[in-house]
């Protein structure tokens, strides 16, 4: 299966040195979304087993951009990334499909801010009126309960 991944150019440069790479949970910019990566995980090992030893967190990469198999625009992109004053490079990868998990983009945005996916306005009425009637700890495990493994973008487990 044919991916690209946005990386910063310091991982490129280790690439270049290195057989491989994986993501440092210790260099995560964004450690308020540990609870939606654990979940995401799970969804990852239920898929295509465990991770591979010393991985922790998934390598992010594009398996399609605006329905098309195809190299995302780095121009375009460069958002979804990470810190404004880093260089970043698009590489591409091939990975077996059986080592990947698809996501959707703006699912996965639902689930990083906490939300409940669902297939409709009338579902997601139905689905948001019974959580609020949950105590905070029924909340919680009801969320993780109803959440959908989104489809669409490429998250490979393991070492570049």
């Amino acid at each position: 299966m044919q991916l690209w991944t946005l990386q910063p150019l310091e991982i490129w440069k280790i690439l270049q040195q290195s057989d491989s790479f994986h993501c440092n949970p210790e260099k995560c910019s964004m450690p308020e979304f540990q609870e939606q990566y654990g979940w995401l995980v799970e969804q990852m090992c239920n898929k295509i087993g465990p991770a591979p030893r010393g991985i922790e967190l998934p390598v992010w990469a594009w398996y399609k951009q605006n329905w098309k198999n195809r190299k995302p625009d780095l121009r375009s992109e460069r958002w979804t990334c990470g810190l404004e004053d880093q260089d970043y490079v698009c590489m591409e990868l091939s990975i077996d499909e059986k080592r990947v998990v698809l996501s959707d983009f703006d699912s996965w945005g639902i689930i990083l801010n906490n939300g409940l996916i669902s297939q409709s306005e009338e579902e997601d009425e139905q689905l948001e009126n019974k959580y609020e009637q949950l105590s905070d700890s029924e909340k919680k495990r009801y969320k993780y309960e109803n959440r959908r493994c989104p489809s669409c973008e490429i998250l490979p487990y393991g070492n570049l």
